[in-house]
């Protein structure tokens, strides 16, 4: 691969010290701005990844602490115990792929949290629905087949056509399935430091990566486009360091210990004990300033340490040294080849108590077998471009099937839905028979009293499912509005778990979304 000459993407020390106090209201509308832009990132990457993820073709038990659905398969994969070992014939490629996408979208929501939380004490009440507004009945913007860029980061015209294996030139912004496209484009949006910049054209190159505080920038002007996600947190900490000539700083004058943060992860309950991330504050607040800054620091590491490696957190450590020390966690600097360090990694004992597992008899498995702690850690280590590069590879070896392939060959049949025990179960649930029909008949519909395909029935059944879908999405986007500014909203897991099954659904029922 050939190195173009180096990018100058931090500022100099001279930039961020001493700074005259008149351009105080700028940079503070500077953070505002980008601080808004991590929140549209983070959340513009979730639905990306969760319509791949229920893309791959497979089913799944539903358990619990009773044996309702015992002998009963449902269409849709869920997270497996060491893919391809369950009462499924799931492909094991498709288990391990799920898996790993899973942890990815998983680690997505922390970051989104972190990043609103982050807002919050700077004084910005995140936005949840600026890609998907009101007035366009809630698509998002940001998707379609003619999309080339993500949002605030990069357009995929302005890279080369191939780069480090990812073919630049044919990725498009939109929901997909899983295929070699769409995993180029993830590789793209959690590409590592040095590959978003060399990458780029060298016609284009100017356009990205801009140091902090941005030259000529005022108020409501658009933000330069920064080039991979680790630089916009770099510039927003950047940032976060300017000290003016009157001895003010920037930090401390935008800085709430009281404002509402928001807890999903690491907090503590009957039903989730642990928390789930035991060496990450993922919350700031009721802290003294400096202590305050520290954490922030250290949740920007975690953000970029688990999504494009730890490009930026090094260069945030080499420039203010005094961090150093701050991020090492017990298993650090040790030399270990991991690209997230063990600090920033799930807890497995804390997801294994958090998220037991069950069989459809209703027995709890032991704790080493949840499926939601093995699916998050078994690639902890991994950052996220690590993890689609092993999806690539099964890919390529045509491992991996979704349900826009398996529908060219296949229809529903009992057997899909039933594993050696459906003879014993006595609940008065429909027969696995009839729902194979019905899912059939959803998908291939004839017309009324003959044999004749339907193509407009099937249309309309399609677009109900397209529009509950997005129907539910939308349900989390508009409380999350509330959620981040109101103590008494609650956050909307109705809509985050019917999401999910509702895009399942769609992908299972008509082999696309």
């Amino acid at each position: 691969m050939e190195i173009q000459p180096e990018i100058e993407t931090r500022a100099s020390a001279a930039a961020l010290n001493g700074r005259d106090p008149s351009f105080l209201t700028t940079d503070q509308e500077a953070v505002r701005a980008i601080i808004q832009a991590a929140v549209n990132v983070e959340l513009f990457t979730i639905p990306l990844y969760m319509a791949t993820l229920y893309s791959i073709q497979g089913t799944h038990q539903v358990t619990g602490a009773n044996n309702v659905y015992q002998g009963r398969l449902w269409p849709g994969l869920a997270p497996s115990f060491r893919p391809g070992s369950g009462l499924s014939s799931n492909i094991p490629e498709n288990e391990k792929a799920f898996n790993t996408i899973f942890s990815v979208f998983v680690e997505e929501m922390l970051h989104l949290q972190m990043a609103s939380n982050l807002a919050n004490i700077m004084g910005v009440t995140p936005v949840f629905t600026q890609l998907s507004p009101a007035e366009g009945n809630f698509a998002w913007t940001c998707y379609s087949n003619d999309s080339t860029t993500i949002p605030f980061i990069v357009d995929f015209k302005d890279c080369k056509d191939e780069y480090n294996q990812v073919k630049y030139n044919n990725i498009r912004v939109k929901l997909d399935d899983l295929n070699l496209t769409q995993n180029d484009l993830f590789l793209a949006i959690e590409a590592p430091e040095a590959e978003a910049r060399e990458r780029l054209k060298d016609e284009a190159r100017s356009k990205y990566f801009p140091v902090a505080p941005f030259a000529d920038w005022k108020e409501n002007d658009p933000l330069p486009m920064f080039g991979s996600i680790g630089q916009m947190y770099q510039c927003l900490w950047d940032y976060i360091n300017i000290t003016y000539a009157d001895g003010t700083n920037l930090w401390e004058t935008m800085y709430s210990a009281g404002a509402l943060q928001r807890d999903l992860f690491n907090n503590s309950s009957t039903g989730h004990p642990y928390r789930e991330y035991q060496g990450i504050e993922t919350t700031v607040e009721g802290w003294l300033p400096e202590k305050a800054k520290e954490i922030v620091f250290k949740l920007i590491c975690a953000i970029t340490d688990q999504g494009e490696g730890a490009d930026i957190k090094e260069e945030i450590e080499k420039n203010y040294p005094y961090l150093r020390a701050l991020n090492l966690g017990p298993h650090q600097g040790n030399g270990l080849l991991q690209a997230v360090q063990p600090v920033n990694q799930a807890s497995e004992k804390g997801l294994q108590a958090d998220y037991p597992s069950y069989n459809d008899k209703g027995t709890q498995l032991p704790p080493a077998q949840s499926t939601h702690a093995y699916a998050r850690t078994v690639d902890g280590a991994k950052d996220h471009y690590e993890r689609f590069e092993e999806i690539r590879d099964d890919l390529n070896a045509g491992k991996i099937v979704t349900w826009p392939t398996w529908h060219k060959n296949n229809s529903w049949a009992a057997d899909n839905l039933k594993t050696a025990d459906y003879g014993l179960n006595q609940y008065p649930l429909p027969k696995a028979e009839d729902i194979a029909a019905a899912l059939n008949r959803l998908n291939n519909p004839v017309k009324d009293g003959t044999n004749q395909p339907d193509p407009d029935k099937r249309a309309a059944s399609y677009k109900q499912f397209c529009q509950i879908a997005t129907g539910a999405i939308a349900g989390i986007t508009t409380v999350l509005d509330q959620y981040w500014a109101d103590q008494s909203v609650g956050f909307p897991f109705p809509s985050m778990g019917g999401s999910g099954d509702r895009l399942m659904m769609c992908w299972a029922v008509f082999g696309q979304v």
